[in-house]
């Protein structure tokens, strides 16, 4: 922009300042500001070329429709930005929802990380963020084919990827989850603001995972020898509701 490039913001800036000085002591108005902005996005505007910027770096979006968009995307290092910036958006807000989301989260942190360290090409950095970007959207379509919603499908993945070791079978994880879900759904209040937060609703998913994890299918184990699984199955129930 010129008033940059040429330096003379300063002097824009001061000139800026004697037209406001000279409209308020002399006309009366109470906000020449207001006009003195107005006229510098006049300015702005006719003399910047908005399009060609938006050309050059076009906003990325996560999802299926926009997977074959970053291919337009001339320079790999922007396109590998708008990517990692796109799928760190999705999958953020997601991470208490779904291990496979936290696990996807680190991933790109990593990539991130040895991108910028110069460990990897930005090319090679594209690649790996669009491995990511398709197992993050994947994730609820999994849930589908399973005919699971968000919550057993947390669950689910849960039993069957962080502690495979302690159930007889991914169809018992499933049973599992779907007995978990339908009790915390049937015996937790869910109709007031707080709830989530509140000392009642954590205690009595706390019995509700000891009904069906210790009465009904002999699973006290994942209670008593696995750290945070209380936690991170209430997570899970709290953090999909709604």
């Amino acid at each position: 922009m010129r008033l940059v490039n040429e330096g003379i913001k300063p002097e824009y800036e001061w000139l800026g300042r004697i037209h406001v000085a000279f409209k308020r002591t002399t006309g009366g108005e109470d906000n020449p500001e207001e006009d003195m902005r107005e006229k510098t996005r006049d300015i702005i505007s006719e003399n910047v070329e908005i399009t060609q910027v938006k050309d050059n770096f076009p906003t990325y979006k996560l999802g299926k429709e926009y997977l074959e968009d970053a291919e337009g995307l001339d320079n790999p290092g922007v396109k590998a930005s708008q990517i990692a910036h796109a799928t760190r958006e999705h999958l953020y807000p997601r991470e208490n929802q779904n291990p496979r989301y936290k696990r996807l989260s680190e991933r790109v942190t990593d990539i991130v990380e040895r991108w910028q360290g110069t460990k990897m090409s930005d090319p090679d950095a594209v690649e790996a963020l669009k491995s990511v970007e398709k197992e993050a959207l994947s994730v609820e379509d999994e849930a589908d084919e399973h005919g699971m919603d968000d919550a057993e499908f947390a669950i689910y993945t849960h039993l069957t990827e962080e502690t495979p070791e302690a159930i007889d079978s991914d169809e018992q994880a499933e049973e599992v989850a779907h007995e978990i879900v339908s009790q915390f759904r049937e015996r937790v209040d869910r109709g007031y603001h707080g709830w989530k937060t509140n000392q009642q609703t954590t205690s009595e998913i706390t019995r509700i995972l000891f009904d069906v994890l210790a009465t009904e299918y002999d699973l006290r184990n994942l209670i008593l020898d696995y750290d945070g699984f209380e936690e991170t199955i209430q997570t899970y129930l709290i953090q999909n509701d709604g």
